[in-house]
Formats: structure tokens, C-alpha cells, sequence
């Protein structure tokens, strides 16, 4: 289907004016066909010519600019998660160092307070053998005394085994004559009534000690630091 517009000769824009226009005397013949369809396709097409060309989308890029693939972000993810869940080789080789170091400190120089818990258990055997001893006079009703072996580092109370002090650990003894029974060997005897010949324990040396004293008339048994 046609229609014919006539108008006055006047300039068309446009490069369908070559074409469209037909001149006939003072006047133009312009023919008009039905284009809407035609127009309507043309822009379709021009639009996805522009799609298809990467006009009219947009690709994922990464903070620097690049294009970023499915197997990048991936890869990032398990480093990130790594990173967040464990721990590098380099890391652990570190702590294994510092473990190691102060593992050799401590055996090599041993406890600092090693020392202090050896002569105070040790006085606290001995107190316990004092105790005992009184005890089993006062039951028995007859004497019992403790005997310590200064030489050999080791007391008994009574006919009992003897028991073992440390090695090193110093030892002085004040008694009365009459419980000494050897060259290094003497004791504290007490009574049936709970009464003592009386004496006292030292135990360590100058940097500290700590002093076991049996009272003669009560028996009692304390334990306190010696002063020098």
C-alpha cells in the first residue's frame, strides 16, 4: 500500500532524500511506503549487532582491571580459607623452635624452685617420724626414739626401715649425750608421758634452712625457718 504526500520543494534531511524525493516542476513527489516493521527489525538487529560486539554488556572484573574467571575466584577462596583455617609450614616450624629452646632451658637448668620443695618435704618427713615416735611411746608405754644416719642421709623411728633423705641435703643434729649412737649416728628419744629428751634439725645450708625443733618437757614438734 502507497501514499502520496505532496509538499513544497523544501531541503529533506537525510540520505533518504536521494531517494525518496522525485522532482516533478516546481513541486516534489515524495513516496512514502509503510517502513514500520522494516524499522522495527533494523533496530532489533542493530541492537544485538551491539550486544554481540560487548557494547551493551558487562564482564566481571578484578580490583586491578583484569577479567576474572570462575577458576581465579576459586582459587582465591581456598587461599583465603587456608590462610584462615591453618596455620604455614613456616609458622609451625617457628613454634617447634621456641618450644624446643625452652624445653632445653628447663632440663638443663631444672626448677628454680626444685631445691626449696626437696628441703621442705624433707622436714616435713622428719617431723611426721618425730610425731610418730612420740605417738607410739605414749601407746606402747615405753620409750621410742628416732635415729637418723647423718653419713648415710636417712632416719628410722623405732625398729622401723629407714627411710630416705635426700643425698645432697645438709643435716645437723643437737641431741644429748646419751642418744648418740655412733660417730654419725643419733637420735631424739621420747617418753610413756609424752616428754622428750629434747633437740634439734637443721636441714640445708646458709642460702636457706629450716630448723625441726622437739620441745623436752611437751614433746611438741615445729617446723620454722633458722635464723642464721
Amino acid at each position: 500500500m502507497t501514499w502520496r504526500i505532496e509538499m513544497s520543494a523544501a531541503p529533506v534531511a537525510g540520505k533518504g532524500r536521494e531517494s525518496a524525493e522525485k522532482m516533478c516542476g516546481n513541486k516534489q513527489v515524495l513516496d512514502v511506503a509503510r517502513t514500520r516493521a522494516p524499522l522495527t527489525r533494523s533496530l532489533t538487529l542493530a541492537a544485538l549487532s551491539r550486544k554481540g560486539r560487548g557494547l551493551g554488556t558487562e564482564k566481571p572484573f578484578s580490583p586491578r582491571g583484569r577479567r576474572v574467571g570462575m577458576r581465579g575466584r576459586i582459587s582465591r577462596h581456598l587461599a583465603r580459607k587456608a590462610r584462615r583455617d591453618g596455620f604455614t609450614l613456616i609458622e609451625m616450624v617457628v613454634v617447634l623452635a621456641i618450644l624446643g629452646a625452652m624445653l632445653g632451658l628447663v632440663v638443663g637448668r631444672g626448677s628454680p624452685s626444685s631445691h626449696g620443695l626437696e628441703l621442705r618435704g624433707a622436714a616435713g618427713e622428719l617431723a611426721a617420724g618425730l610425731r610418730e615416735a612420740r605417738s607410739r611411746a605414749i601407746l606402747t608405754n615405753r620409750p621410742v626414739s628416732l635415729v637418723i644416719d647423718l653419713a648415710g642421709r636417712r632416719f628410722r623411728v623405732g625398729d622401723k626401715d629407714f627411710v630416705a633423705l635426700p643425698s645432697d641435703l645438709p643435716i645437723a643434729l643437737l641431741t644429748i649425750r646419751g642418744e648418740v649412737r655412733a660417730l654419725r649416728e643419733a637420735g631424739i628419744r621420747f617418753e610413756p608421758d609424752g616428754s622428750s629428751s629434747g633437740g634439734r634439725i637443721d636441714l640445708g645450708d646458709d642460702g636457706r634452712r629450716l630448723r625441726i625443733a622437739v620441745d623436752w618437757l611437751t614433746g611438741g614438734v615445729s617446723v620454722a625457718e633458722a635464723t642464721p
